[in-house]
């Protein structure tokens, strides 16, 4: 599978993060730029998070490692269409986070949305995802993994993942 390294991070803050209801960043890599709109009044555990990895530049050179489609995800109970990202060394991890789930937040898995990914409750530390197409099943059986902060496409980004 072909790799998208992640150039950086970089973040766009204005005045204190957590005053505002929107925070703007940007994941460089190597195929382009993503924009991201961050909720920290939402899910203020999860974007915190997020940031102290963008803070200490753990995401540098780290890589977009997963990829989950119809295809390979038939097998699975659970059927998501996600990208994911951020394989920070374990030994520099975080701990991991409380959970803030779709139906505290009310951020859904639409399109676009990213999200920290997590193995089960309570144990988000660094990979996030982003969707790819709605995913019901996150936040309909499986809300514990909808901890989130959202995504605007990037066409190309899709594009070379499905490999069309």
């Amino acid at each position: 599978m072909k790799k998208i390294y992640l150039v950086g991070i970089i973040l766009l803050v204005y005045f204190q993060i957590f005053s505002q209801s929107t925070v703007k960043c940007v994941i460089k890599t190597s195929l382009g730029d993503i924009q991201l709109e961050l909720y920290p009044k939402k899910a203020p555990i999860t974007v915190s998070n997020f940031l102290n990895y963008v803070d200490g530049n753990l995401y540098k050179n780290s890589s977009f490692f997963r990829v989950c489609t119809p295809d390979n995800e038939a097998k699975r109970e659970i059927k998501i269409e996600v990208v994911q990202g951020g394989n920070v060394e374990d030994e520099k991890s975080f701990n991991p986070i409380q959970i803030e789930t779709t139906e505290q937040t009310g951020i859904l898995h639409k399109h676009g949305t990213i999200s920290m990914a997590r193995a089960a409750p309570n144990s988000a530390t660094n990979s996030f995802f982003i969707c790819i197409n709605d995913n019901e099943t996150l936040y309909l059986q499986n809300s514990y993994m909808g901890a989130g902060i959202h995504c605007s496409p990037l066409p190309q980004f899709v594009h070379f993942i499905y490999g069309h």
